[in-house]
């Protein structure tokens, strides 16, 4: 499902998650500035799954339900200091997507509602 995002600090335009396979899903971040399109495989077996983040370096996300309606995931670009714990909380047609950098005390919440 792809959700158009409010304007936000990380410039981000959507977001896309796909749950079509047992032990994976696919994140896909669009962004507003250009950037090329960051799409992650999340492992949902506890496992990190690596794949290419920005300038090419490599990102591992894991990913679980908290409950019914909230995503967390684990993103962590292994090669920057950057490493985020997001969550996705789905309310009907409307998402609250809040990233908090694991080395800062605040984070970003940002919503999003369902793409036609």
């Amino acid at each position: 499902r792809l959700y158009k995002l409010e304007p936000n600090p990380f410039m981000l335009k959507s977001v896309r998650l796909d749950f079509n396979a047992k032990d994976t899903a696919q994140l896909a971040l669009v962004f507003v500035d250009g950037q090329p399109t960051r799409e992650h495989v999340v492992g949902l077996d506890d496992v990190y799954r690596m794949s290419p983040g920005e300038n090419g370096l490599p990102v591992g996300a894991r990913g679980s339900w908290q409950d019914d309606s909230t995503f967390a995931i684990e993103y962590d670009a292994i090669a920057s200091i950057d490493a985020y714990d997001i969550r996705i909380h789905f309310e009907g047609d409307r998402i609250s997507f809040q990233a908090k950098e694991r080395t800062y005390e605040q984070g970003v919440s940002i919503t999003g509602t369902l793409a036609p």
